[in-house]
């Protein structure tokens, strides 16, 4: 049994709030040059979290013994994940902009 087994409210937080927006938000303080990395390399923190946190989904796709566990997870939670990752890199860009404007 892994570590963080039965963590599913840590788990949402991690994936949907914290990576997405959190991502964007350290490349627009550390390199605002790779700003534009920032939803890619959050969905990669996001799949390797997920591989901490629920391994058995990744066996489950790749055995082909789809769940609705694992349904659920790529329909909904990996686009919803997408989706917050490139609105707070849109919200850093226009931050970005309005910055050099002034």
């Amino acid at each position: 049994m892994p570590f963080f087994e039965g963590k599913i409210e840590l788990y949402q937080i991690l994936f949907l709030l914290i990576i997405p927006v959190g991502t964007p938000i350290l490349m627009f303080f550390i390199k605002r040059k790779l700003l534009w990395v920032s939803p890619i390399m959050a969905l990669v923190i996001g799949l390797i979290l997920t591989v901490l946190f629920y391994p058995s989904i990744f066996t489950d796709i790749f055995t082909n013994s789809n769940d609705i566990t694992t349904r659920y997870w790529l329909m909904l939670v990996v686009p919803a994940h997408c989706i917050i990752s490139m609105i707070a890199t849109a919200i850093c860009y226009a931050t970005k902009r309005f910055r050099k404007s002034r």
